[in-house]
């Protein structure tokens, strides 16, 4: 759940807030905020109304796909400026903060001009190098565990039909050791599109009686509002069984791109890539994959080739 939702899931249930006014409201991750819940907030506010938040990050949680959830559900509050993203930008009640400080430049410079038109600038900061040396490849901001044509990279499906993959979750795991074993203080967090991959690192955590309170594992939805110093992006997909490839949909359009997004802008000093390097290029549905997607990967393959030089 986004941060704001615990509070505003509060005012809609609780009858004790109903009827209180104030002269401002702020609301925080926007992006993730649906129109009616806006509608009811603004209701109680006198003055002036705050949205903070990236339309090009994760939009609302949305569980219905009927026509009226989709007409007012899962838009997000940024809808109300325009259809477009020139639209929103070029609105008058719009201001773009350009200075970003979570992540290190190289990291921030791959989601930069696919999402943000080259616009974001760097204030460095300390955090941005403290992990910079760490393995696997030393000395770079981007990392990149190739695993493709490896036979043991193997997809498979749940009962709930959500993928996971043995054989990258183990490889993350001993990454995760490798750290360790020269640094016990830096936060790491394992992202992965897929919500079976998860609960298979917990299992494996639990069986392995790993205790690392600066260890989170979570899909990309539960990342959005976070950060870690090292951020290991766990792409999952690759051929099944039957050696089909077949790219999963949560990677597709729009969706796609809000969740990389998501995903990259969490790192601070590292960001560690594990999976096929070639997978937006040789599975079956690369035509759903937006070309900013596809960009950003090669860009982190390349960023990793750099270091061997």
């Amino acid at each position: 759940m986004a941060p704001f939702a615990p509070e505003y899931t509060k005012y809609l249930v609780s009858s004790g807030l109903h009827g209180l006014e104030f002269d401002n409201l702020v609301i925080d991750e926007g992006s993730m905020m649906s129109i009616p819940h806006l509608i009811l907030l603004g209701k109680m506010i006198k003055k002036r109304i705050v949205v903070c938040g990236d339309f090009k990050q994760l939009g609302p949680i949305v569980l219905s796909c009927s026509y009226n959830a989709q007409k007012w559900l899962h838009p997000d509050l940024f809808t109300l400026l325009g259809k477009t993203d020139q639209e929103k930008i070029t609105h008058n009640a719009m201001k773009m903060l350009d200075c970003q400080r979570r992540s290190a430049k190289k990291i921030a410079d791959l989601i930069n001009v696919p999402f943000y038109s080259g616009k974001l600038n760097t204030a460095n900061q300390i955090s941005h190098i403290l992990a910079k040396d760490i393995p696997p490849h030393p000395g770079g901001h981007i990392s990149f565990v190739n695993l493709h044509n490896m036979k043991d990279n193997i997809c498979y499906f749940s009962k709930s039909k959500s993928k996971y993959n043995k054989f990258s979750r183990l490889k993350i795991l001993d990454i995760i050791a490798q750290i360790r074993k020269i640094n016990n203080s830096l936060t790491i967090g394992i992202i992965t599109p897929y919500r079976q991959q998860v609960i298979d690192y917990n299992k494996n955590i639990e069986e392995q009686e790993i205790i690392d309170k600066k260890l989170k594992i979570g899909t990309i939805h539960t990342f959005q509002g976070s950060e870690c110093d090292i951020i290991i992006f766990d792409l999952v997909d690759a051929p099944d069984e039957k050696g089909n490839k077949k790219i999963g949909k949560l990677y597709s359009g729009l969706v796609g791109e809000r969740l990389i997004n998501v995903a990259i802008s969490r790192a601070k000093s590292k960001i560690i890539f594990v999976g096929d390097n070639r997978i937006f290029h040789e599975y079956q549905g690369v035509n759903s994959v937006s070309s900013s997607v596809v960009k950003i990967i090669d860009n982190a393959w390349n960023e990793r080739l750099k270091l061997q030089k």
